[in-house]
């Protein structure tokens, strides 16, 4: 690169005479400065990737930080640190660098999304959805928002409502295989008190993702409300196998074991609930565990 500048330097000077060499010679710093500070935010931004696929997530932030910082023009850096953001659960900043990238000009279904959930995580559900529109109007048949958006109308406009129930069946219709929309609409069936359709969603969901425990824990409360608590107790147990730090499903089992009578395993189930958070256990065990 530098052979090639000086051979146009030196035929811009048989031209223009010896009075530019000055000018020529601070373009041509200018322009090697720029090239020097490009190279190394590029490679600090392959750097943040390959913390970031070893799981190094807040060294994976400080090499975007530092790529961004010499370069503030890089959409895709703010994007990706964004991403991270998100995963670490600092929802505000992931906001802030994904609206970064927007303003830079990538203006995606993806970011739109992402962008999306992060406020709706933040409990801002009405930034949430117009999020969400923006993702399809440019992707209309992008499953994961339709989902998403039925969520946060659920939030808006409680669970059943017509806007959410026509997303789901949307998203199924698209994408038969997506658990989440059945997951969603389940509940929608639920409260509308069609529980023969809230069953069969649920049920879905297990045969589409078999480690989905709450689908599992959806319907051992089913089987509750039916008083069948030996098959309740079974639903129960599969979502503990699956996930055993959850304090609900030890509670919901706990409540199923003390009906049928079997204190000492419902005293268990509570004692674990508490070990895991929930703390309204204690009622209970002090009224059955003495």
């Amino acid at each position: 690169m530098l052979n090639l500048l000086q051979k146009i330097i030196s035929e811009l000077l048989k031209v223009k005479g010896q009075k530019y060499i000055i000018l020529l010679f601070f373009y041509f710093l200018s322009f090697y400065a720029s090239f020097a500070q490009n190279s190394e935010a590029v490679e600090l931004a392959q750097k943040a990737r390959e913390a970031y696929d070893k799981g190094k997530l807040s060294e994976a932030i400080d090499f975007y930080s530092k790529a961004i910082h010499i370069d503030e023009s890089n959409a895709d850096n703010y994007a990706k640190r964004g991403l991270i953001q998100y995963e670490l659960s600092d929802y505000e900043n992931a906001i802030l660098d994904y609206t970064q990238a927007m303003n830079l000009g990538l203006k995606t279904d993806s970011l739109f999304y992402k962008r999306g959930v992060a406020y709706y995580h933040q409990g801002e559900t009405e930034d949430a959805i117009e999020d969400f529109d923006q993702a399809l109007s440019l992707n209309p048949e992008f499953v994961e928002v339709l989902t998403a958006k039925g969520s946060a109308n659920d939030d808006l406009l409680g669970n059943g409502n017509k806007i959410s129930m026509q997303g789901y069946d949307k998203a199924i219709q698209i994408n038969p295989n997506y658990y989440l929309a059945y997951y969603n609409r389940g509940f929608g069936f639920y409260f509308l008190d069609k529980i023969k359709k809230a069953q069969a969603d649920w049920e879905k969901v297990i045969e589409l993702k078999t480690d989905f425990s709450d689908a599992y824990l959806m319907l051992g409360v089913l089987e509750s409300e039916k008083e069948e608590w030996e098959k309740a107790i079974d639903f129960y147990s599969k979502a503990i196998e699956i996930q055993n730090y959850n304090n609900q499903y030890y509670y919901y089992r706990g409540l199923a074991y003390q009906v049928i009578k079997e204190i000492e395993k419902a005293c268990s189930d509570w004692q674990e609930a508490k070990k895991w958070g929930n703390q309204s256990v204690e009622e209970l065990i002090q009224e059955y565990c003495r």
